[in-house]
């Protein structure tokens, strides 16, 4: 090979490998989002291990939970519970070590049974423990239809007839437009805002969890507002123009938890850990909300 024709074929090269360059950056480029701030207001905890499932009574060790309490006690001084089932019902106990505040959840479903032993185990540890600050009586169990209104209603006053805290449902903030009478038998309103599963796109995210805010603060004036639920997933399909990935995971929190802090709200990040077991009901995108793999 001559050398004038090496170096013809050495420009060629670089003009080549200058363009590829020059279109991964630009797919690539760096992208700016606030520093992850030193105290947020409050986590969601589901504290399910790789091997352990509620769904087949497989429940962590409380020293296994405590693991968890310490390390979010660095991040937050707040924490939300869904259920008092199994070992779950040590959370507050454990919590108070690291002055950790509960909102103590208690699980309402079909399951009758379940629901009796699930308030009444709620109400006495409400009663007993230092750390709850609120009761939240059902997750989403008005959305997922496993009871009526006229049920949760009927629940929701008898835990507040017997307990001191302030007493909600939480529920997808539509459900609260649409059953707008469940303000009449909480102390607050705890709603939960997910531009992810309505397909908004990440760059939107922040906006529509302020407007609905906003609506939901004029629909309720006299009404405490909590965002019990706000969060984007790591991994997962695409829901329209919303992309579960981990990048758009930690622009988007960054960016909300930034946001609401500025403007006052009280919110619970779901969720402090990634729960695989979550994938059975929600599809692979359910085990990758956490904070924390």
């Amino acid at each position: 090979m001559s050398s004038r024709k090496f170096g013809l074929n050495l420009v060629v090269f670089v003009a080549i490998a200058a363009l590829f360059t020059g279109i991964w950056a630009l797919y690539n480029r760096p992208v700016t989002a606030p520093d992850w701030p030193e105290q947020i207001s409050g986590f969601s905890f589901s504290p399910f291990r790789l091997d352990q499932n509620p769904q087949k009574d497989q429940y962590p060790t409380d020293e296994q939970m405590r693991e968890d309490l310490e390390l979010l006690s660095k991040h937050t001084d707040n924490i939300r519970t869904y259920s008092v089932d199994g070992t779950l019902g040590d959370i507050p106990k454990i919590a108070e070590e690291f002055g950790l505040r509960v909102t103590l959840g208690i699980w309402i479903s079909p399951d009758e049974e379940r629901n009796e032993r699930e308030i009444a185990r709620g109400i006495e540890i409400a009663n007993s423990s230092r750390s709850v600050v609120r009761v939240v009586v059902g997750n989403e169990a008005l959305f997922r239809r496993e009871v009526t209104t006229k049920q949760l209603i009927t629940f929701l006053d008898r835990v507040r007839a017997q307990v001191k805290v302030p007493v909600t449902t939480s529920e997808q903030w539509h459900i609260w437009e649409k059953y707008p009478q469940l303000a009449k038998h909480t102390d607050l309103v705890a709603a939960h805002i997910l531009p992810y599963w309505e397909f908004i796109p990440m760059e939107d995210s922040t906006q529509f969890v302020l407007d609905r805010a906003r609506d939901l603060k004029r629909l309720f004036p006299k009404k405490p507002l909590l965002l019990s639920e706000v969060g984007w997933p790591s991994n997962g399909r695409m829901r329209g123009g919303a992309d579960a990935t981990q990048a758009d995971q930690a622009i988007y929190l960054r960016t909300l938890v930034n946001t609401l802090n500025a403007k006052g709200y009280n919110y619970f990040v779901i969720e402090a850990f990634d729960q695989p077991w979550k994938a059975s009901d929600e599809g692979s995108v359910g085990a990758y909300w956490g904070v924390f793999n």
